[in-house]
Protein backbone atom coordinates (compact mmCIF):
# COMPACT_ATOMS: atom_id res chain seq x y z
CA UNK A 1 0.00 0.00 0.00
CA UNK A 2 1.42 3.37 -1.06
CA UNK A 3 0.62 6.23 1.33
CA UNK A 4 0.82 9.80 0.00
CA UNK A 5 0.52 13.08 1.90
CA UNK A 6 1.54 16.74 1.71
CA UNK A 7 3.29 19.00 4.22
CA UNK A 8 4.83 22.44 4.34
CA UNK A 9 7.86 21.30 6.35
CA UNK A 10 9.40 17.92 7.08
CA UNK A 11 12.70 16.41 8.16
CA UNK A 12 12.36 12.63 8.22
CA UNK A 13 8.85 11.79 6.95
CA UNK A 14 7.61 8.26 7.46
CA UNK A 15 4.55 6.09 7.84
CA UNK A 16 4.03 3.81 10.85
CA UNK A 17 1.52 0.97 11.04
CA UNK A 18 0.35 -2.02 13.00
CA UNK A 19 -2.49 -4.45 13.60
CA UNK A 20 -3.78 -2.69 16.73
CA UNK A 21 -4.91 0.88 17.23
CA UNK A 22 -2.10 2.95 18.73
CA UNK A 23 0.47 0.16 18.39
CA UNK A 24 2.70 0.64 15.36
CA UNK A 25 5.14 -2.22 14.88
CA UNK A 26 6.40 -1.32 11.41
CA UNK A 27 7.50 1.82 9.65
CA UNK A 28 8.77 2.97 6.27
CA UNK A 29 10.67 6.10 5.30
CA UNK A 30 9.07 8.36 2.72
CA UNK A 31 10.56 9.87 -0.39
CA UNK A 32 9.63 13.46 -1.17
CA UNK A 33 9.18 15.66 -4.20
CA UNK A 34 7.31 18.74 -5.39
CA UNK A 35 6.79 20.74 -8.57
CA UNK A 36 7.41 24.37 -9.50
CA UNK A 37 5.98 26.96 -11.85
CA UNK A 38 8.65 26.01 -14.36
CA UNK A 39 7.33 22.43 -14.53
CA UNK A 40 3.93 23.63 -15.71
CA UNK A 41 2.87 24.51 -19.24
CA UNK A 42 0.88 27.74 -19.10
CA UNK A 43 -1.53 30.09 -17.35
CA UNK A 44 -3.33 30.10 -15.03
CA UNK A 45 -1.30 27.18 -13.58
CA UNK A 46 2.02 29.06 -13.69
CA UNK A 47 0.53 32.54 -13.20
CA UNK A 48 -2.48 33.71 -11.19
CA UNK A 49 -3.44 30.14 -10.25
CA UNK A 50 -0.05 29.25 -8.80
CA UNK A 51 0.26 28.26 -5.15
CA UNK A 52 3.23 26.33 -3.83
CA UNK A 53 2.00 22.73 -3.49
CA UNK A 54 4.28 22.04 -0.55
CA UNK A 55 6.28 18.86 -0.19
CA UNK A 56 4.65 15.71 -1.57
CA UNK A 57 5.58 12.53 0.28
CA UNK A 58 5.06 8.85 -0.48
CA UNK A 59 5.90 5.78 1.57
CA UNK A 60 5.32 2.12 0.79
CA UNK A 61 3.78 -0.20 3.38
CA UNK A 62 4.98 -3.75 2.72
CA UNK A 63 4.39 -7.30 3.96
CA UNK A 64 0.69 -6.69 4.54
CA UNK A 65 -1.60 -9.65 5.17
CA UNK A 66 -4.44 -9.88 2.64
CA UNK A 67 -7.75 -8.65 4.01
CA UNK A 68 -6.26 -7.63 7.37
CA UNK A 69 -7.12 -4.25 8.92
CA UNK A 70 -4.15 -1.98 9.61
CA UNK A 71 -3.90 1.19 11.67
CA UNK A 72 -1.44 3.85 10.58
CA UNK A 73 -0.11 7.38 11.04
CA UNK A 74 2.15 9.47 8.82
CA UNK A 75 4.37 12.50 9.41
CA UNK A 76 7.64 13.02 11.28
CA UNK A 77 8.96 13.52 14.80
CA UNK A 78 9.93 17.16 14.26
CA UNK A 79 6.57 18.40 12.95
CA UNK A 80 4.15 15.80 14.26
CA UNK A 81 2.08 12.92 12.93
CA UNK A 82 -1.38 12.69 11.46
CA UNK A 83 -4.41 11.39 13.24
CA UNK A 84 -4.68 7.63 13.10
CA UNK A 85 -6.48 6.08 10.16
CA UNK A 86 -7.13 2.49 9.19
CA UNK A 87 -7.77 0.46 6.06
CA UNK A 88 -8.32 -3.13 5.03
CA UNK A 89 -5.43 -4.53 3.04
CA UNK A 90 -6.17 -5.73 -0.47
CA UNK A 91 -7.84 -9.14 -0.62
CA UNK A 92 -6.22 -12.33 -1.83
CA UNK A 93 -6.06 -12.33 -5.61
CA UNK A 94 -8.32 -15.06 -6.89
CA UNK A 95 -11.92 -16.15 -7.47
CA UNK A 96 -12.45 -17.07 -3.83
CA UNK A 97 -12.27 -13.40 -2.76
CA UNK A 98 -15.36 -11.26 -2.24
CA UNK A 99 -14.85 -7.54 -2.79
CA UNK A 100 -16.96 -4.42 -2.21
CA UNK A 101 -15.90 -1.04 -3.54
CA UNK A 102 -16.93 2.28 -5.11
CA UNK A 103 -16.38 3.82 -8.56
CA UNK A 104 -16.80 7.38 -9.87
CA UNK A 105 -15.66 9.82 -12.55
CA UNK A 106 -15.85 13.61 -12.96
CA UNK A 107 -16.37 14.58 -9.33
CA UNK A 108 -14.50 17.78 -8.47
CA UNK A 109 -14.75 19.79 -5.29
CA UNK A 110 -16.45 22.74 -3.62
CA UNK A 111 -16.04 24.77 -0.43
CA UNK A 112 -18.20 23.42 2.40
CA UNK A 113 -18.98 26.96 3.60
CA UNK A 114 -20.34 28.01 0.22
CA UNK A 115 -17.44 30.33 -0.59
CA UNK A 116 -17.11 31.28 -4.23
CA UNK A 117 -14.13 29.92 -6.11
CA UNK A 118 -12.87 29.65 -9.66
CA UNK A 119 -14.21 26.14 -10.24
CA UNK A 120 -16.69 24.46 -7.92
CA UNK A 121 -18.80 21.34 -8.31
CA UNK A 122 -21.30 21.67 -5.46
CA UNK A 123 -22.98 18.25 -5.99
CA UNK A 124 -19.55 16.71 -5.33
CA UNK A 125 -19.97 17.54 -1.65
CA UNK A 126 -23.06 15.36 -1.40
CA UNK A 127 -21.53 12.54 -3.43
CA UNK A 128 -18.50 12.59 -1.15
CA UNK A 129 -20.67 12.67 1.97
CA UNK A 130 -22.70 9.68 0.80
CA UNK A 131 -19.62 7.64 -0.06
CA UNK A 132 -18.00 8.44 3.30
CA UNK A 133 -21.16 7.21 5.04
CA UNK A 134 -20.73 3.73 3.56
CA UNK A 135 -16.94 3.60 3.43
CA UNK A 136 -16.34 1.34 6.43
CA UNK A 137 -17.10 -1.87 4.53
CA UNK A 138 -15.60 -0.77 1.19
CA UNK A 139 -12.12 -1.81 0.08
CA UNK A 140 -11.32 0.39 -2.93
CA UNK A 141 -12.25 3.62 -4.73
CA UNK A 142 -11.87 3.90 -8.52
CA UNK A 143 -11.91 7.44 -10.00
CA UNK A 144 -11.69 7.56 -13.79
CA UNK A 145 -10.61 11.06 -14.69
CA UNK A 146 -11.49 14.69 -14.01
CA UNK A 147 -10.42 14.48 -10.41
CA UNK A 148 -10.44 17.92 -8.76
CA UNK A 149 -11.21 20.28 -11.67
CA UNK A 150 -8.46 22.54 -10.34
CA UNK A 151 -7.67 23.51 -13.94
CA UNK A 152 -4.61 25.51 -13.04
CA UNK A 153 -5.70 26.80 -9.62
CA UNK A 154 -3.50 24.85 -7.26
CA UNK A 155 -5.44 25.69 -4.10
CA UNK A 156 -8.36 23.68 -5.43
CA UNK A 157 -6.27 20.52 -5.31
CA UNK A 158 -5.90 21.21 -1.60
CA UNK A 159 -9.65 21.73 -1.21
CA UNK A 160 -10.30 18.49 -3.08
CA UNK A 161 -8.01 16.40 -0.89
CA UNK A 162 -9.50 17.94 2.26
CA UNK A 163 -12.90 16.91 0.94
CA UNK A 164 -12.01 13.29 0.16
CA UNK A 165 -9.54 12.67 3.02
CA UNK A 166 -12.08 10.84 5.22
CA UNK A 167 -12.73 8.52 2.30
CA UNK A 168 -9.35 7.88 0.71
CA UNK A 169 -7.55 7.35 4.03
CA UNK A 170 -9.77 4.27 4.47
CA UNK A 171 -9.09 2.51 1.15
CA UNK A 172 -6.83 2.46 -1.91
CA UNK A 173 -7.64 5.26 -4.36
CA UNK A 174 -6.90 4.30 -7.97
CA UNK A 175 -7.34 6.91 -10.70
CA UNK A 176 -7.01 7.57 -14.40
CA UNK A 177 -6.10 10.88 -15.97
CA UNK A 178 -8.80 13.05 -17.58
CA UNK A 179 -8.79 15.98 -19.97
CA UNK A 180 -8.96 18.48 -17.11
CA UNK A 181 -5.76 17.04 -15.67
CA UNK A 182 -3.77 16.65 -18.89
CA UNK A 183 -4.73 18.57 -22.02
CA UNK A 184 -2.67 21.58 -23.12
CA UNK A 185 -1.52 22.59 -26.61
CA UNK A 186 1.69 21.00 -27.87
CA UNK A 187 2.46 19.31 -24.56
CA UNK A 188 2.32 15.70 -25.75
CA UNK A 189 -1.32 14.74 -25.29
CA UNK A 190 -3.60 13.48 -28.09
CA UNK A 191 -5.43 16.80 -28.54
CA UNK A 192 -3.00 19.47 -29.78
CA UNK A 193 -5.24 22.52 -29.30
CA UNK A 194 -7.16 21.86 -26.07
CA UNK A 195 -6.63 23.99 -22.96
CA UNK A 196 -8.65 21.87 -20.51
CA UNK A 197 -5.97 21.47 -17.82
CA UNK A 198 -5.47 25.20 -17.29
CA UNK A 199 -1.75 24.77 -17.94
CA UNK A 200 -1.16 21.85 -15.56
CA UNK A 201 -0.51 19.45 -18.47
CA UNK A 202 -0.64 16.41 -16.19
CA UNK A 203 2.11 17.52 -13.83
CA UNK A 204 -0.04 18.32 -10.79
CA UNK A 205 -2.04 15.12 -11.25
CA UNK A 206 0.94 12.81 -11.64
CA UNK A 207 2.89 14.31 -8.73
CA UNK A 208 -0.10 14.29 -6.38
CA UNK A 209 -1.56 10.92 -7.43
CA UNK A 210 1.28 8.53 -8.15
CA UNK A 211 -0.24 5.51 -9.82
CA UNK A 212 1.89 2.46 -10.77
CA UNK A 213 2.48 3.76 -14.30
CA UNK A 214 5.52 2.69 -16.38
CA UNK A 215 6.97 6.24 -16.49
CA UNK A 216 6.07 9.91 -16.14
CA UNK A 217 3.44 11.04 -18.65
CA UNK A 218 2.64 7.42 -19.46
CA UNK A 219 -0.42 7.10 -17.23
CA UNK A 220 -1.53 3.57 -18.05
CA UNK A 221 -1.24 0.57 -15.74
CA UNK A 222 -3.07 -2.50 -14.50
CA UNK A 223 -3.63 -4.24 -11.19
CA UNK A 224 -5.46 -7.21 -9.70
CA UNK A 225 -7.95 -6.84 -6.89
CA UNK A 226 -9.56 -10.02 -5.59
CA UNK A 227 -11.29 -11.68 -8.56
CA UNK A 228 -10.92 -8.64 -10.86
CA UNK A 229 -8.19 -7.55 -13.23
CA UNK A 230 -8.29 -3.79 -13.86
CA UNK A 231 -6.66 -2.22 -16.91
CA UNK A 232 -6.53 1.57 -16.52
CA UNK A 233 -5.54 3.68 -19.52
CA UNK A 234 -5.41 7.25 -20.80
CA UNK A 235 -7.84 8.52 -23.41
CA UNK A 236 -5.82 11.78 -23.39
CA UNK A 237 -2.73 10.15 -24.88
CA UNK A 238 -2.38 8.43 -28.23
CA UNK A 239 -4.11 5.05 -28.13
CA UNK A 240 -4.15 4.18 -31.85
CA UNK A 241 -2.90 0.82 -33.07
CA UNK A 242 0.89 0.75 -33.02
CA UNK A 243 1.21 3.36 -30.27
CA UNK A 244 3.12 2.65 -27.08
CA UNK A 245 -0.07 2.73 -25.04
CA UNK A 246 -1.95 0.42 -27.40
CA UNK A 247 0.94 -2.06 -27.32
CA UNK A 248 0.89 -2.02 -23.51
CA UNK A 249 -2.87 -2.60 -23.44
CA UNK A 250 -2.85 -5.52 -25.86
CA UNK A 251 0.00 -7.20 -24.01
CA UNK A 252 -1.81 -6.74 -20.73
CA UNK A 253 -5.10 -8.10 -22.07
CA UNK A 254 -3.38 -11.11 -23.56
CA UNK A 255 -1.66 -11.89 -20.27
CA UNK A 256 -4.69 -11.90 -17.97
CA UNK A 257 -5.16 -15.19 -16.10
CA UNK A 258 -8.93 -15.58 -16.23
CA UNK A 259 -8.79 -18.54 -13.85
CA UNK A 260 -7.19 -16.32 -11.22
CA UNK A 261 -9.10 -13.13 -12.08
CA UNK A 262 -12.30 -14.16 -13.89
CA UNK A 263 -13.46 -10.53 -14.21
CA UNK A 264 -11.76 -8.08 -16.60
CA UNK A 265 -12.65 -4.37 -16.33
CA UNK A 266 -11.10 -1.61 -18.46
CA UNK A 267 -11.21 1.99 -17.21
CA UNK A 268 -10.48 5.32 -18.87
CA UNK A 269 -11.92 8.81 -19.06
CA UNK A 270 -13.57 9.61 -22.40
CA UNK A 271 -16.36 7.14 -23.18
CA UNK A 272 -16.15 4.17 -25.51
CA UNK A 273 -19.86 4.33 -26.34
CA UNK A 274 -21.81 7.50 -25.60
CA UNK A 275 -25.31 8.92 -25.90
CA UNK A 276 -24.36 12.47 -26.87
CA UNK A 277 -25.01 14.96 -29.66
CA UNK A 278 -21.42 16.25 -29.51
CA UNK A 279 -20.02 15.20 -32.88
CA UNK A 280 -17.43 17.97 -33.28
CA UNK A 281 -13.89 17.12 -34.34
CA UNK A 282 -11.38 16.53 -32.92
CA UNK A 283 -12.38 16.14 -29.27
CA UNK A 284 -16.17 15.72 -29.38
CA UNK A 285 -17.75 12.78 -27.60
CA UNK A 286 -18.65 10.85 -30.74
CA UNK A 287 -15.39 11.30 -32.75
CA UNK A 288 -13.32 10.16 -29.76
CA UNK A 289 -15.64 7.24 -29.07
CA UNK A 290 -15.34 6.13 -32.69
CA UNK A 291 -11.55 6.40 -32.52
CA UNK A 292 -11.49 4.35 -29.31
CA UNK A 293 -13.62 1.65 -30.90
CA UNK A 294 -11.51 1.61 -34.05
CA UNK A 295 -8.41 1.06 -31.95
CA UNK A 296 -9.67 -1.24 -29.22
CA UNK A 297 -13.11 -2.76 -29.77
CA UNK A 298 -11.87 -5.86 -31.58
CA UNK A 299 -9.33 -6.49 -28.82
CA UNK A 300 -11.89 -5.99 -26.06
CA UNK A 301 -14.13 -8.51 -27.77
CA UNK A 302 -11.32 -10.98 -28.47
CA UNK A 303 -10.02 -10.91 -24.90
CA UNK A 304 -13.52 -10.98 -23.43
CA UNK A 305 -13.47 -7.73 -21.50
CA UNK A 306 -16.51 -7.80 -19.21
CA UNK A 307 -17.05 -4.08 -18.69
CA UNK A 308 -15.59 -0.67 -19.42
CA UNK A 309 -16.00 2.24 -17.00
CA UNK A 310 -15.56 5.74 -18.40
CA UNK A 311 -16.67 9.28 -17.59
CA UNK A 312 -16.27 12.69 -19.29
CA UNK A 313 -19.97 12.93 -20.18
CA UNK A 314 -21.60 13.95 -16.91
CA UNK A 315 -24.30 11.29 -16.78
CA UNK A 316 -24.86 7.64 -15.98
CA UNK A 317 -25.20 5.41 -19.04
CA UNK A 318 -25.21 1.65 -19.59
CA UNK A 319 -25.24 -0.40 -22.78
CA UNK A 320 -26.31 -3.95 -23.40
CA UNK A 321 -23.47 -6.41 -24.08
CA UNK A 322 -22.42 -4.82 -27.35
CA UNK A 323 -20.01 -5.27 -30.25
CA UNK A 324 -19.92 -3.10 -33.37
CA UNK A 325 -23.00 -1.18 -32.14
CA UNK A 326 -25.15 -4.32 -31.95
CA UNK A 327 -26.48 -6.00 -28.82
CA UNK A 328 -25.22 -9.53 -28.25
CA UNK A 329 -27.13 -12.38 -26.57
CA UNK A 330 -26.19 -13.88 -23.26
CA UNK A 331 -24.41 -17.22 -23.27
CA UNK A 332 -26.03 -20.41 -22.00
CA UNK A 333 -24.26 -20.02 -18.63
CA UNK A 334 -25.66 -16.51 -18.20
CA UNK A 335 -22.47 -14.65 -19.06
CA UNK A 336 -22.52 -11.75 -21.51
CA UNK A 337 -21.25 -12.41 -25.02
CA UNK A 338 -19.57 -9.01 -25.21
CA UNK A 339 -18.52 -6.05 -23.07
CA UNK A 340 -21.03 -3.86 -21.23
CA UNK A 341 -19.99 -0.19 -21.37
CA UNK A 342 -20.75 2.18 -18.51
CA UNK A 343 -20.46 5.96 -18.30
CA UNK A 344 -20.16 6.96 -14.65
CA UNK A 345 -19.32 10.66 -15.06
CA UNK A 346 -22.12 11.81 -12.76
CA UNK A 347 -20.21 12.23 -9.50
CA UNK A 348 -20.32 16.02 -9.19
CA UNK A 349 -19.63 18.10 -12.29
CA UNK A 350 -22.58 19.82 -13.97
CA UNK A 351 -24.78 17.34 -15.79
CA UNK A 352 -24.56 17.03 -19.59
CA UNK A 353 -28.02 17.46 -21.10
CA UNK A 354 -26.96 16.85 -24.72
CA UNK A 355 -28.33 13.34 -25.14
CA UNK A 356 -29.72 12.15 -28.45
CA UNK A 357 -33.44 12.70 -29.17
CA UNK A 358 -33.59 9.09 -30.37
CA UNK A 359 -30.92 6.91 -28.84
CA UNK A 360 -29.60 3.69 -30.42
CA UNK A 361 -31.06 0.38 -29.26
CA UNK A 362 -27.87 -0.71 -27.52
CA UNK A 363 -28.54 1.77 -24.70
CA UNK A 364 -30.27 0.15 -21.74
CA UNK A 365 -30.17 3.10 -19.35
CA UNK A 366 -29.33 6.80 -19.50
CA UNK A 367 -29.78 8.90 -16.34
CA UNK A 368 -29.09 12.61 -15.90
CA UNK A 369 -28.63 12.75 -12.16
CA UNK A 370 -25.67 12.88 -9.77
CA UNK A 371 -24.41 9.87 -7.88
CA UNK A 372 -21.79 7.11 -7.80
CA UNK A 373 -21.47 3.37 -8.27
CA UNK A 374 -21.04 0.64 -5.70
CA UNK A 375 -19.72 -2.74 -6.83
CA UNK A 376 -19.74 -6.17 -5.22
CA UNK A 377 -18.00 -9.12 -6.85
CA UNK A 378 -16.84 -12.68 -6.28
CA UNK A 379 -15.56 -15.35 -8.62
CA UNK A 380 -18.90 -15.85 -10.38
CA UNK A 381 -20.96 -12.69 -9.94
CA UNK A 382 -20.45 -8.94 -10.25
CA UNK A 383 -23.21 -6.61 -9.10
CA UNK A 384 -23.03 -2.89 -9.96
CA UNK A 385 -25.50 -0.55 -8.30
CA UNK A 386 -25.73 3.13 -9.07
CA UNK A 387 -26.38 5.32 -6.06
CA UNK A 388 -28.44 8.43 -6.79
CA UNK A 389 -28.16 11.50 -4.57
CA UNK A 390 -30.98 11.69 -2.07
CA UNK A 391 -31.51 7.91 -1.97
Amino acid sequence: MLIQWTTKNSQAPEVRWGLQSGKYTAKAAASSMTYTKEDLCGAPANAQGWLDPGTLHKALMTDLQAGQRYFYIYGDEAHGFSQEASFQAAPTIGPESHVKFLAIADMGQAEVDGSNEESEMIPALNTTRLMIAEADDKQLLIHNGDISYARGYSSQWDVFFDQVEPLVTKMPYMTTIGNHERNWPNSGDRFPAQYDSGGECGVAYERRLQMPRPAEDKPWYSFDFGPIHFLQYSTEHVFAKGSEQHTFMIKDLAGVNRTLTPWLVVGGHRPFYIDSTNNLEPDGDQPVARALRDALEDAFYEYQVDMTWHGHHHSYQRTCPVYKERCLPFNADGTAAGPVHLVIGHAGAGLCLNTLPKRPLFWERVELTHGYMRVEANGTDMHCEVGVQGL
